[in-house]
C-alpha cells in the first residue's frame, strides 16, 4: 500500500467531481487527441509508451505532434521542442521522444495552448497528449492507461472503484487499458485489453 497513492487518488477524485459537476471545464482542439497516462505516482513507462506508440502511428503513415507539460524544466511558457536544446529549457523526455520519433513536440502548463500552437504551426493528423489521463483540462477522443503489476496490488487503486478510470470508461470515452510488467517496460512487455473502439483517427487511410 503506497501512501503516495492515497493523496495522488484523494486530489484526483476532487479534481474529477469539479470537473463532472461542470465547475471545471475542458477545452476541445480540432484535431484528435489521445492520451497516453497512468492512474498512480511514479513511474509507469509512459515515454517509452509514447515512442511505441509514436512509431506504429509513422508505419501506417499518420502524422502527429506529442503535447507535454515537460517537467523539470526551468522555463515557463509554451514552446517549440528543439531536439538539440536543453532539458532546462524544454525538459528530459520531450527531447527523447523528439529525437527518436522525430516528431514535433510542444511543451507547456497548459497542454490546450500547447495543443493550439502545434495546430496553429503543423499540419499532424492527431495529438497525442504526454501523462495526460488525469489532464482533464484538455478534452480527449481516446485514454491510453498505464497499469503496473502496483497498481494492480495496490488496494488504494482498484480498478473497479477508481474515479478517474470510472471517467475513463463511460460511453462518451473510448479507453484502453494497458498492463506494463515492469517499471520500464520495453516493447515486449506491454499487455492490452481494449475496452472501447479506436478512434476515428487511427482508421485515416494511409498515405499514398
Amino acid at each position: 500500500m503506497n501512501p503516495l497513492s492515497a493523496i495522488y487518488g484523494a486530489s484526483v477524485w476532487v479534481r474529477n467531481r469539479l470537473y463532472d459537476r461542470g465547475i471545471l471545464q475542458s477545452r476541445r482542439l480540432s484535431r484528435p487527441v489521445i492520451s497516453v497516462g497512468n492512474i498512480s505516482v511514479g513511474g509507469s513507462g509512459k515515454t517509452p509508451f509514447v515512442i511505441l506508440l509514436g512509431e506504429l502511428l509513422k508505419k501506417r503513415g499518420i502524422t502527429f505532434d506529442v503535447l507535454s507539460r515537460g517537467y523539470g524544466r526551468k522555463s515557463r511558457g509554451v514552446f517549440v521542442v528543439d531536439p538539440n536544446g536543453s532539458s532546462q529549457e524544454f525538459g528530459d523526455e520531450p527531447i527523447l521522444i523528439a529525437k527518436r520519433l522525430g516528431c514535433s513536440v510542444v511543451v507547456g502548463e497548459s497542454r490546450y495552448q500547447a495543443g493550439l500552437l502545434a495546430e496553429a504551426k503543423f499540419k499532424s493528423q492527431l495529438h497525442i497528449l504526454d501523462d495526460g489521463f488525469q489532464h482533464r483540462s484538455l478534452a480527449r477522443d481516446f485514454d491510453i492507461v498505464l497499469v503496473t503489476s502496483e497498481d494492480l496490488q495496490d488496494r488504494l487503486l482498484p480498478m473497479s472503484s477508481n474515479s478517474g478510470w470510472k471517467e475513463s470508461k463511460s460511453p462518451q470515452k473510448s479507453s484502453i487499458a494497458t498492463t506494463t510488467l515492469t517499471r520500464a517496460p520495453t516493447s515486449a512487455t506491454f499487455l492490452s485489453c481494449a475496452t472501447g473502439p479506436a478512434p476515428a483517427a487511427l482508421s485515416l487511410p494511409r498515405k499514398m
